[in-house]
């Protein structure tokens, strides 16, 4: 009789937590639901545009695109445009020192970053609302009057090669590293974002200025700006700033890298499985599974965020759990990772553990990812009477997934960033209006979803393994 009172009030707390969370997020969306207006709109020189207005908080975040990533670079070019993020975000301009522009930014309260990635770079200002105007001014003036000169380009080289040699002693960053490399083998995205460093070190600055004229151009580019601002204000300037910016066609990537336009519709298999093994000067092991997965743009692209915080995030992910072995774990850490691409993507598992058990947890990890397309994620998997005693994977990762997009919604950067890169890629944001909400595809994901996605990326796929292993002791 205990026992049965115990489950009724088991069941009971379940269904009122969940009726409250119900409740909470209902109140927190009408909450949200305040007058948000946006405009979005391409320029006589093809530079697209995005602005929405927040007025709950008095800050602007403009976040600018450029579509040049180490996607565009090729065995000679390899750092260029890390080369190009450093040289915009610390150098020097046209019209101003380093030293001046930093003396304005920090009079005017803003905060300036710059960042490289496989596909593109992004430069983010954020500022008192008061000030967006300097914003404007100051990104154009970054990213289209970038002043090259050798004695800059010899000190941010220096900085790099530091970069990268951190890069190289990092096991996480040689583990992600090698996995792109064998994974998308003969592929752009093989190369490293950090760069060759031979090709840097000898990298002129007529070169490097080469580079940047035939990406840094209007129709490459797009501009998000979120935050508490005047619509009609922000048209007009943005008009004035940019709008003087000569018209030009960009090269790429029809002429130069034809192979970039239809590849990674569906994230081909891997003619063989590659394994790789390192050593660094570290006293625990690392293993980093890689397989292909699908691309950014891709519908399967929610099902893999899912299988992310299933597999690796939160206080128990399910692949700890698995890698306990007759009751002591097999690893320290486990970690997941999924990254979408423009033109191709990757779910890696990243294993720290003792180096003796790395046989056993690569062994344990592939026979679990052979059958997880029959697992059971969700609580609605199982017969009703056994629902109190099992883990729901699913509504766990579907309510991390909803706390991040209610973060992302009142963190404008992260809003500015992703709109940018949205809107330069699709040159639209009309489409993405007609897209059925977001969070309401977020609640449609059910377990089969999740089954699927294993089953398409994981069960029985080819795959890479990166051993990084402590040296071997003299």
């Amino acid at each position: 009789m205990k026992k049965k009172l115990k489950s009724i009030l088991c069941i009971l707390f379940v269904f009122i937590s969940a009726a409250l969370f119900a409740y909470t997020y209902s109140q927190e969306s009408k909450n949200n639901t305040t007058a948000e207006k946006d405009k979005f709109f391409v320029l006589d020189n093809d530079l697209v545009v995005y602005v929405q207005q927040r007025d709950h908080v008095p800050l602007v975040n403009i976040a600018f695109a450029v579509n040049v990533g180490s996607k565009n670079e090729d065995a000679g070019t390899s750092g260029m445009v890390h080369i190009l993020e450093h040289l915009i975000f610390l150098g020097e301009t046209e019209f101003h020192t380093a030293d001046e522009m930093n003396r304005e930014m920090r009079q005017h309260g803003a905060q300036f970053n710059a960042h490289t990635s496989h596909d593109l770079i992004t430069v983010e200002v954020s500022l008192p609302a008061q000030f967006w105007e300097f914003g404007l001014r100051l990104i154009k003036e970054k990213v289209y009057h970038l002043k090259f000169s050798q004695e800059r380009l010899d000190k941010e080289k220096k900085i790099i090669f530091e970069e990268i040699a951190q890069h190289q002693d990092n096991p996480v960053s040689l583990g992600t590293f090698l996995a792109l490399q064998h994974l998308f083998k003969d592929h752009p995205y093989q190369r490293p974002i950090s760069g060759d460093r031979e090709v840097i070190e000898k990298a002129s600055v007529e070169e490097i200025q080469a580079f940047y004229q035939r990406y840094f151009i209007p129709s490459n580019c797009a501009v998000a700006v979120v935050g508490d601002v005047n619509l009609d204000d922000m048209d007009k300037t943005i008009r004035e700033v940019f709008g003087k910016l000569e018209k030009q066609k960009s090269e790429e990537p029809e002429k130069k890298q034809p192979q970039l336009n239809n590849i990674f519709k569906m994230a081909p298999s891997l003619k063989k499985t590659a394994k790789v093994e390192r050593h660094l000067d570290i006293t625990q092991a690392h293993l980093m599974i890689g397989f292909l997965a699908p691309p950014s743009s891709h519908e399967h692209q929610l099902a893999l965020n899912f299988l992310d915080r299933i597999f690796g995030s939160g206080i128990n992910p399910l692949l700890r759990s698995i890698l306990f072995w007759r009751g002591r774990p097999l690893v320290y850490r486990v970690s997941t990772r999924y990254i979408s691409l423009q033109y191709g993507g990757a779910f890696l598992i990243h294993l720290t553990l003792d180096p003796k058990n790395l046989k056993k947890a690569h062994w344990e990890l592939m026979k679990f990812l052979k059958n997880a397309w029959s697992y059971k994620y969700s609580i609605d998997d199982y017969p009703f009477d056994e629902r109190i005693f099992v883990t729901d994977y699913l509504e766990t990762a579907r309510s991390a997934i909803k706390t991040s997009y209610q973060e992302f919604q009142e963190q404008g950067m992260r809003a500015a960033v992703n709109y940018a890169v949205y809107i330069l890629f699709s040159k639209d944001i009309q489409s993405k209006k007609k897209q059925a909400p977001y969070m309401k595809r977020v609640e449609k994901i059910k377990s089969s979803h999740i089954r699927d996605a294993v089953s398409r990326y994981f069960s029985g796929k080819k795959y890479v393994a990166i051993s990084i292993l402590p040296e071997k002791k003299k």
